[in-house]
């Protein structure tokens, strides 16, 4: 399986095993707005999606686990479309 995270004007695919942590923030200067990041091999930060609760973005956190435990899967998962 590949992890895409799409930006502007690039996407970058990693594997599963390239994950080293995954995080959520509260958004600077936005009450009740909570970001989620995953981080690479190369301390790269990649923003997967920012949510209206810590609740919903924790949601999200533990579907990405999911995902990466299951890295046997075969495809592309859109890390843009991951919901919790």
């Amino acid at each position: 399986m590949l992890l895409k995270c799409a930006r502007e004007n690039e996407t970058t695919y990693y594997l599963p095993s390239q994950i080293r942590k995954l995080a959520v923030s509260p958004v600077y200067g936005k009450e009740d707005a909570y970001d989620v990041c995953l981080y690479v091999n190369n301390n790269v930060m990649e923003l997967i999606g920012v949510y209206p609760s810590k609740q919903e973005a924790e949601r999200v956190v533990l579907k990405l686990y999911d995902l990466i435990l299951h890295e046997d899967t075969v495809g592309i998962i859109d890390l843009s479309e991951v919901k919790g």
